[in-house]
């Protein structure tokens, strides 16, 4: 019964804009009630400052408001992967290990942007 968040810490496609946190948070209240488990790398040395305190602002907001939030990282991304796809409601947020996780899972599911799937025309 969580609600499992995927969230991206670091490189070029980390969470880092005030809107992405906002439409989380929304998620999250729509979704009341569920423990919050957030998959995220902490094992991963290419975590940024910006990413770290989005991350905190999503634990700090579930708490507020009396939800338990637990951190799962997993040794492979495989681990993760597999946590993700077999979620019974899954936020994700950037990236394509995200996407492909959001377009496996069978789950209730919430993403930002939509996805968008360009098919390469060879010449």
């Amino acid at each position: 019964d969580d609600l499992v968040i995927h969230f991206r810490t670091g490189d070029m496609n980390l969470v880092t804009e005030k809107k992405q946190v906002n439409w989380m948070k929304r998620v999250i209240m729509k979704n009341h009630k569920c423990p919050i488990v957030i998959v995220t790398a902490m094992h991963c040395h290419c975590h940024t400052k910006p990413g770290i305190g989005r991350l905190q602002e999503i634990i700090d907001f579930a708490k507020l408001n009396n939800r338990s939030v637990t951190i799962r990282s997993s040794e492979t991304p495989d681990a993760d992967f597999c946590y993700l796809v077999n979620a019974k409601r899954l936020i994700v947020t950037n990236g394509n290990f995200s996407k492909l996780a959001y377009m496996c899972c069978d789950g209730d599911r919430y993403i930002m942007r939509p996805i968008i799937i360009r098919v390469r025309k060879d010449k």
